[in-house]
């Protein structure tokens, strides 16, 4: 799909949101996506997991938070180099995890 939308203007950068918005599932999600290192940051050859409530954006308000489309369930990810059906099954047991 990202291709169908951005044709050959893509990156490795992509985001989502749990559909449990809470913080225990954001930790549970985390812990669970245990091949995949947590980066407050992004931007490596391997792929990084970000919790921008819990990093990058902690320092602001709920509604600021809220504003900006950013809530407990919310991640970035950037996909680095490794084979894509290995990072596909550690995002499966990580949503099974929530």
């Amino acid at each position: 799909r990202a291709q169908t939308i951005l044709g050959q203007n893509g990156c490795n950068m992509v985001s989502f949101e749990l559909a449990n918005q809470t913080r225990e599932a954001a930790e549970r999600f985390t812990k669970a996506a245990d091949q995949i290192a947590f980066a407050p940051t992004l931007g490596d050859v391997g792929t990084t997991l970000s919790h921008p409530v819990s990093s990058s954006h902690r320092v602001l308000t709920g509604p600021e938070q809220q504003e900006l489309g950013i809530s407990e369930g919310f991640f970035r990810v950037s996909v680095g180099l490794e084979d894509e059906i290995a990072l596909l099954n550690v995002f499966e047991h990580a949503l099974a995890s929530v």
